[in-house]
């Protein structure tokens, strides 16, 4: 009976495409689930470096030193620490934050400290610009790997351990990019909403990312860097908050997880998968955006093409109540 029912299916066009279809999507979820079917224990154990001898100098024995380095958390008072990664030659891009977002040092009752994370570069004349650029502003911190994209993960850790160590009264970090502008205006808005917690981690989280095993792919990661069929719940690392003590929790934990380029996925991923963190997504408001529309209700925005515009508009949407608490570099 069901083989003569299959055939008269199979024998109608528009039911045979639905047939193969559906046919097509439980094959599918059946390879995905056979091949996504692990525990957390495994990606641990695979991740994890049990031989000292493997282990990282700077990744896992935290062996950082800094060509270019700065007091600012000892000489004023720092509640909110941001870190901009960024690249050594991106000099312009570091003027237009501090031109702009990074300019102020205080929101209401709040303190707030920006600082720039580079690596070393070969370039002589580059490092001799960065030099002067920190002694100008004495807000760079250069650590001993070479700054490059493959790097990034060096330097991730590099600035959370920084931050844990130089900036001790600290109550909240925000990390981001240099081509992100951040809205702290947004951002006092929703520690008032909600305050400073411990064990917080907000931020876009990916759910169901996958591997790409595509060779050439910008994103391509063989199966002897990471074999499994997807990835653990991990952060987009442009811009998140999390708090000091789960800052040095994810630090302390890189001791012995083993190097992988991709440094969001290392940091907000892997790390957070050892320590138990709990990832908060980030809500309509106070959230990251890609837009060259001007908005004032979003706390980080992808905005390189319409920067000052865009924090114009922002400035002049700060109610007046907030507007006049603000303070900015001299």
């Amino acid at each position: 009976m069901f083989s003569c029912a299959f055939l008269k299916v199979m024998n109608k066009p528009r039911l045979r495409t639905k047939a193969l279809t559906v046919s097509a999507i439980f094959w599918c979820l059946v390879f995905v689930w056979v091949n996504t079917n692990y525990s957390d224990e495994e990606v641990l154990k695979w991740i994890t470096v049990s031989d000292n001898k493997l282990k990282d100098p700077l990744l896992n024995r935290h062996q950082f030193s800094y060509s270019l380095n700065t007091d600012i958390c000892q000489s004023r008072k720092a509640d909110i620490v941001v870190i901009v990664h960024t690249a050594v030659d991106n000099s312009l891009r570091r003027m237009k934050s501090r031109d702009t977002w990074a300019g102020i040092v205080q929101i209401d009752q709040h303190s707030i400290v920006t600082i720039f994370m580079v690596g070393q570069t070969m370039d002589y004349s580059m490092q001799r610009l960065l030099v002067q650029e920190s002694r100008y502003h004495n807000d760079i911190v250069q650590g001993n790997f070479l700054d490059s994209y493959r790097n990034l993960t060096y330097k991730h850790i590099m600035a959370l351990g920084w931050v844990n160590t130089h900036c001790p009264d600290a109550k909240l970090i925000v990390k981001t990019d240099d081509d992100v502008l951040v809205n702290l205006f947004n951002l006092a808005t929703y520690i008032y909403k909600y305050g400073f917690q411990n064990d917080f981690l907000y931020c876009l989280s990916y759910t169901f990312a996958f591997p790409k095993r595509i060779s050439g792919d910008k994103w391509y990661v063989g199966y002897n860097d990471y074999p499994f069929m997807m990835y653990p719940v991990f952060c987009s690392g442009a811009a998140y908050l999390i708090s000091p003590n789960a800052a040095m929790k994810l630090f302390q934990a890189s001791s012995d997880i083993r190097f992988f380029w991709i440094d969001d996925l290392y940091v907000t991923g892997f790390l957070v998968l050892k320590v138990g963190l709990r990832h908060t997504q980030m809500i309509p408001g106070h959230d990251f955006v890609n837009t060259s529309t001007l908005t004032k209700d979003s706390m980080f925005l992808d905005a390189q093409h319409v920067w000052y515009s865009q924090w114009d508009y922002i400035i002049k949407s700060v109610p007046s109540t907030l507007f006049y608490k603000a303070a900015y570099l001299s």
